[in-house]
């Protein structure tokens, strides 16, 4: 119902005597209005309000504002819960019909019964006139002499007084008097309930009565009274069986309904209206959504109807689990199914093409990089463009729409629609396929869908890609001890991925294994859709010989060298980031260069030390920084050696003071030149 109305006694019909109005009078047992008080909660409270308000009149949308509670008694309306948003409106209406010159004598109705004070104000505002030139309200009618100098004692007439200022400040430039019917709440008269004042008060002291989903559903009713035995029957039936132990309390299974809600309206928010960022959900209204957009309602009431004929209920409880925040891959799942059921139907969802739209629709949720909802978003498309162009249940129809060449960037969702036509046309000349492809895609947690790159190697032959999967999934599992994928990676070629630029040289990765689609895309994605660095993988799989083998077979003196042979080396370098300058190569612990950082040379020369002469690193120790702009050094017996680029540009390594220099550096190994020097030194420590 809308404000108006309830003068008008749209609450119901009523017998009110010696009057076809009703009145609201705000009782004395309720606190004094609050809502522009000048305090931090207040205010932020009347500003978003405010904001809220504005937002859906200026987009001509809906506003609910939840129940309202009272009771009639003679001709009057006399609200228990809700009096803050009742005088709010108050103001709303008096403002806008006082600016545009509406007719507002409806307004007198509405009084406080708290102080004579308060009463008399709200009669004088809607008599007099108001000036609304000036950047304040309430200075004006401060000055007026109609008003009374010891209101503004009224703590109630003050929040007025403050309010009106900040609605003015709001609204000064705009005309919404007709659009305030936009603004609506339900009334629950207590009466009709057996609820008396008393008990509804000790009710309101612990809380609001009814839940956020009891709120949400006495207003979906009005929109579906049809609807209403399945709202509390069928449907109800279906979150109340996603308890394990079937003994989950009802508020419970309250608020897992009311997340499903949630969930399909944020869902279709982000899919039809194009919400764009976090902050917009963070704000996203729901009852609004469903009001100012009955599509989604039939698209809701199908989704629960078709679930019903669901036996497995596994995405619906994560889909609706309270505990946390869902994922997106979750939700991407949960679009997926949604618009299935929608567009095929549950009985569909045990025949083929199911299977294959589960399979490319789970794919795209789960590698492509949803960690913005702009690409969620673009996720959704996709999922909705194979709803439509396979309305014939034909999953093959998707070979006519997507690209037949490759994208130059495997990060968009352009990329993932040809990989899936990739395979698909494989699959359609070849059933081995079907098999190939779809046990890979559930063994392979790290690759999952993203075997294009194997395909291409196998030539299209459907046992060689069997083959280089086999070696691919072995080694990139077993390698990780050690390090040993990476080192032996880096033994056939330089394949670690550029990361960008920073103070002190070009950063590079040797990848991390990180199971999340944005880590995938800037590690090892880079380098298996990498049509030259892909080579390097391509021909360690094809080298019979182990991955220990590969490793100690290395004996080039190169700068690669050392990160082969030391996997020390590696462990230090924690999120596996490096950073170039020339020859000068910093080693570091995360990802910054204001991390903690060694100098690659320097310290392969302190493992080795430590290696060779078998001493401690109590012995010989090793001073790593957190700049570039500083120079880590081993330290021996009071001795400082480091690496560097002296002044004049030119490599050279430091005892102390003094520089040793090779002209050779740093194309030849480096420690070939300090090496017998530095052994002399530590020889001398007593072991």
């Amino acid at each position: 119902m809308k404000f108006k109305d309830i003068f008008n006694k749209g609450i119901r019909e009523v017998q009110v005597q010696n009057s076809h109005k009703l009145k609201i009078s705000i009782p004395i047992i309720q606190r004094d209005y609050a809502q522009g008080r000048l305090n931090d909660k207040a205010t932020d409270i009347r500003n978003k309000f405010l904001d809220e308000i504005f937002n859906r009149l200026d987009n001509n949308e809906n506003l609910f504002l939840d129940f309202v509670y009272g009771s009639i008694e003679d001709d009057k309306f006399i609200p228990i819960d809700g009096q803050q948003r009742l005088t709010t409106l108050f103001l709303l209406h008096l403002y806008f019909a006082k600016k545009e010159n509406k007719e507002c004598e409806y307004l007198k109705g509405f009084t406080y019964e708290t102080r004579s004070s308060s009463r008399e104000f709200c009669e004088k505002l809607v008599v007099e006139d108001l000036d609304f030139t000036k950047d304040k309200i309430s200075p004006d009618i401060k000055d007026s002499s109609w008003f009374m100098p010891f209101w503004e004692n009224d703590p109630t007439v003050k929040s007025m007084l403050v309010m009106l200022d900040a609605i003015h400040d709001k609204f000064k430039n705009s005309n919404f008097y007709d659009r305030l019917e936009n603004i609506k709440f339900s009334f629950l008269e207590l009466k009709e309930f057996g609820l008396t004042d008393d008990l509804y008060i000790k009710m309101n002291a612990r809380g609001k009565p009814l839940s956020e989903f009891e709120n949400f559903k006495a207003e979906f009713e009005k929109e579906l009274p049809q609807k209403k035995e399945k709202l509390d029957n069928d449907w109800l039936d279906l979150f109340w069986n996603l308890n394990d132990d079937g003994k989950e309390k009802i508020e419970l299974v309250d608020k897992r309904y009311m997340a499903f809600f949630d969930g399909v309206a944020l869902n279709f928010a982000i899919f039809k209206q194009g919400i764009k960022d976090v902050k917009e959900t963070k704000i996203f209204k729901t009852l609004d959504f469903f009001l100012n957009n009955k599509e989604i309602i039939e698209y809701t009431t199908k989704i629960l109807d078709e679930l019903c004929n669901i036996s497995d209920k596994e995405l619906l409880k994560n889909f609706t689990d309270i505990k946390e925040d869902f994922a997106y891959e979750t939700r991407a799942n949960f679009f997926a199914l949604s618009m299935f059921l929608i567009n095929f139907g549950a009985q569909k969802l045990g025949g083929d093409f199911y299977k294959e739209y589960e399979r490319i629709t789970s794919n795209v949720a789960r590698d492509f990089n949803r960690d913005s909802i702009l690409n969620l978003r673009q996720v959704f498309e996709f999922i909705n463009e194979i709803c439509e162009t396979c309305k014939n249940e034909d999953i093959y129809k998707l070979l006519e729409g997507f690209d037949d060449e490759q994208p130059e960037s495997f990060r968009t969702i352009g990329f993932y629609k040809w990989q899936e036509k990739k395979k698909l046309k494989l699959m359609q000349s070849d059933t081995r396929w079907i098999d190939a492809i779809s046990e890979v895609e559930k063994q392979d947690q790290y690759l999952g869908s993203n075997l294009t790159f194997l395909i291409d190697f196998a030539e299209n032959d459907v046992e060689k890609f069997k083959k280089y999967h086999e070696k691919f999934y072995d080694i990139f599992q077993y390698g990780r001890e050690n390090f040993l994928f990476q080192r032996a990676l880096l033994a056939k070629g330089n394949y670690l991925v550029k990361r960008g630029y920073g103070y002190g040289g070009e950063y590079f990765s040797f990848c991390n294994f990180n199971n999340n689609p944005r880590d995938k895309d800037d590690n090892w994605r880079s380098l298996f859709f990498d049509k030259k660095k892909s080579q390097i993988l391509k021909e360690l799989l094809e080298d019979e010989r182990n991955l220990e083998k590969i490793t100690d077979d290395f004996d080039k003196t190169d700068w690669r060298y050392y990160f082969i042979k030391y996997p020390q080396i590696l462990k230090y370098c924690g999120n596996f980031f490096i950073q170039k300058n020339g020859g000068m190569i910093r080693v570091l612990t995360k990802s910054l260069s204001s991390s903690y950082q060694a100098e690659y040379y320097s310290y392969a020369l302190c493992i080795k030390l430590r290696e060779d002469l078998k001493l401690s690193k109590e012995k010989i120790k090793y001073k790593d920084v957190t700049s570039s702009a500083e120079n880590p050094y081993i330290f021996i017996s009071d001795n400082k050696i480091s690496f560097i680029k002296n002044d004049d540009r030119k490599y050279c390594w430091m005892i102390n003071d003094e520089q040793i220099f090779d002209p050779n550096l740093p194309d030849q190994d480096p420690l070939q030149s300090i090496i017998d020097r530095v052994y002399e030194i530590a020889k001398g420590i007593e072991k």
